[in-house]
């Protein structure tokens, strides 16, 4: 994944540190029993010649038309994800943007995830989740369906911050996987916050990850 674009880093860890490392195989399968599944493209995503081991942990790279994809899972509990902007391999030339639905959806999936994985007794002290995004100065948000309302607001909604974009947060495990879409949808809006999004579109938002979870984006 060329890094010269801008790119997604989310991750999770035990608040406690586990006492023994956890086995390969348990790790390997951690990952496949709690995949996402809700779109083509199931998150995390394992390559047809499968998951690689490593020295501390597992892995796993994955690239197709612009969905680039890098992850590791460590024996101390740590799961790290790198992602590239798929707006910035969308066109030879693309513009500087942000796609809210994809967004909305990746961090969804990436929640509904470790939610799924929370339930691991080495996650039962609760975890700590983070999600950064990268080089988002000067983007503005584009919305798939609304194509009215980006012609207008087109010059409104631009991220002016030249730092990473970041969301981090302590949360229980019971209360991730009770609770797993909300704080998605927290997530989502600290993020667009960023680019000065308005009210408006919040009911679009809800409806976007109401279609997702009930399966409408698996066809």
């Amino acid at each position: 994944m060329d890094i010269s674009y801008g790119y997604w880093l989310f991750e999770f860890r035990p608040k406690v540190p586990v006492a023994e490392p956890l086995p390969l195989p348990e790790l390997k399968q951690v990952v496949v029993d709690n995949m996402a599944q809700l779109r083509q493209w199931p998150f995390p995503h394992v390559v047809s010649h499968g998951i690689t081991e490593e020295r501390y942990g597992i892995s796993c790279s994955a690239e197709c038309q612009g969905l680039c994809e890098h992850w590791k899972y460590s024996q101390d509990g740590r799961f790290e994800a790198e992602f590239a902007m798929i707006e910035d391999y969308m066109m030879e030339n693309p513009e500087r943007s942000l796609y809210v639905t994809s967004t909305l959806h990746r961090i969804t999936e990436g929640l509904l995830f470790t939610a799924g994985v929370s339930k691991h007794a080495a996650y039962k002290g609760g975890l700590h989740i983070e999600l950064t995004l990268t080089d988002c100065e000067g983007r503005r948000l584009v919305f798939w369906e609304h194509p009215v309302w980006n012609m207008m607001h087109m010059d409104e909604c631009v991220c002016s911050s030249a730092e990473p974009l970041v969301w981090a947060k302590d949360v229980e495990s019971s209360v991730l996987q009770m609770f797993y879409a909300q704080l998605a949808m927290e997530a989502s809006l600290a993020i667009f916050g960023k680019f000065a999004m308005t009210d408006e579109l919040l009911d679009y938002m809800q409806k976007e990850q109401d279609k997702l979870l009930s399966g409408g984006y698996r066809k």
